[in-house]
């Protein structure tokens, strides 16, 4: 998002004539520099999460369609408004006309809050995903993706579109030294911070939280089941006393009401393999475990570092007359926030065995008659 505060106390004839820069060159091509990697980095990775969605049938999921909505939104923030946010910072004031600058705020606010929103959605839908039958959850996933993800965009147009029918504060517009800033009206700073980012935090944190709480209960419980009494003429292999229960259609659940066993797949191991086998499937799910929590770990941190610094100190400077920041710091939570769309693709790609598959096919492709290792 763009810098709320003026940049310095120059002429603005000067500045705007270009004699003097509110960067010296060495500064402004370090920043260019930064921020144009940034900008690349962005729109190949997500650029890469849409086309590999759309072209790879076996990542056509349902679930998928909450990371397209991502990386759309993302998209928008690396093309649409960075390179104007970046010619902004350099220059020291708004270079086109005041309408262009509403149009630019609005877009800005509504790009970021989308893709805030389906960093909820994404944290939503997994939450449904862990918490319901897998028979309930294909049989309805389908329109509650497609609502889900119209609601998010919807959301993310009613919070920016307020500034444009004159939800903002009154400030004089210098022709001379024209400056582009978001509305500092205090009841519209406190609705589109809390939509735009503490409410979905509050979601994003309790959905993941129940996320884990249901896969490590379904990864690591161990229910007791009752063997039903040898016959002479039974054949089949006696199953365990303990089944561990997993997460699958094709798992063992046993009926605590009346101990009998719902048995959907035989298991024709004899009894040593079978204590083998649990042992090593109890170090595997702690396995999973701790990489589920480390998954878990980096999704919600990564979100707060780069959005969090920016939304507290919006709303304090806002809220509280007497408060200051330094500008430099300002700027650099503003493009932190940013940096969160280059940050996406990384996180919700790197954890997915089958768009890692995809990444290392298209590095032999690149590597073909080349030297890579």
């Amino acid at each position: 998002m763009s810098a709320v505060f003026p940049t310095d106390n120059v002429s603005t004839m000067a500045v705007k004539n270009n004699t003097v820069h509110p960067y010296t060159t060495a500064l402004t091509i370090l920043i260019s520099t930064a921020v144009s990697t940034v900008i690349l980095g962005i729109i190949v990775g997500n650029f890469f999460v849409c086309t590999s969605t759309l072209t790879q049938r076996k990542l056509r999921t349902v679930h998928n369609w909450f990371l397209v909505s991502l990386a759309i939104a993302d998209l928008l923030v690396g093309v649409l408004i960075m390179p104007l946010a970046l010619v902004n910072e350099l220059l020291g004031y708004w270079y086109f006309e005041r309408a262009l600058c509403d149009l630019f705020l609005s877009t800005d606010i509504f790009v970021c809050t989308a893709s805030i929103l389906n960093l909820c959605g994404v944290a939503i839908d997994r939450y449904w995903a862990a918490t319901n039958p897998p028979d309930l959850v294909e049989h309805k996933e389908k329109r509650r993706a497609k609502i889900a993800i119209a609601v998010v965009w919807f959301l993310a147009f009613l919070i920016s579109v307020p500034p444009l029918f004159g939800w903002k504060d009154s400030r004089p517009w210098d022709p001379d030294y024209p400056q582009c800033r978001y509305s500092t009206d205090v009841g519209y700073v406190l609705f589109s911070a809390s939509g735009s980012f503490f409410i979905p935090l509050v979601a994003i944190t309790i959905a993941y939280s129940k996320v884990y709480s249901a896969v490590t209960t379904r990864l690591l419980k161990k229910t007791p089941c009752k063997k039903p009494a040898p016959t002479a003429n039974d054949h089949t292999t006696h199953r365990p006393a303990i089944i561990i229960e997993l997460a699958t259609p094709s798992a063992e659940r046993c009926d605590s009401g009346n101990g009998k066993t719902k048995q959907s797949t035989t298991l024709e191991t004899r009894r040593k393999s079978m204590v083998g086998h649990l042992q090593s499937k109890e170090r595997f799910l702690k396995k999973k475990e701790r990489r589920l929590t480390l998954i878990l770990g980096i999704v919600i941190t990564a979100f707060v570092v780069c959005w969090l610094p920016f939304f507290v100190t919006y709303v304090t400077v806002t809220v509280c007359e007497t408060c200051a920041v330094s500008d430099v710091i300002f700027k650099l939570f503003v493009w932190l926030g940013y940096c969160n769309s280059a940050v996406n693709p990384v996180i919700y790609t790197v954890f997915n065995k089958d768009f890692v598959a995809i990444l290392a096919a298209l590095r032999k492709v690149v590597c073909v008659g080349a030297a890579c290792h």
